[in-house]
């Protein structure tokens, strides 16, 4: 990605990165498009707030994959 994450960011960024699409910022949204050996589609991502996001993501891999969802925990004071 082009600019530094948010908290919110890292919730889905890396699950795009899984089928090698490249989140790009456009003013205050992210686009990208994917079509290689693992998936083919496109994704459109923009956050409202620190805790808000709206997306669209259309994405079909190519083959049978391992995938995983990443979720941070929660920090305490």
């Amino acid at each position: 990605m082009s600019r530094s994450p948010t908290d919110i960011t890292e919730l889905y960024a890396p699950q795009f990165e899984q089928f090698g699409l490249e989140l790009r910022s456009k003013g205050p949204t992210f686009t990208g498009e994917v079509a290689n050996d693992r998936a083919n589609g496109r994704a459109w991502i923009m956050p409202i707030s620190p805790t808000c996001l709206v997306m669209e993501h259309f994405i079909t891999p190519t083959h049978d994959m391992h995938l995983t969802e990443y979720t941070p925990s929660p920090m305490h004071a």
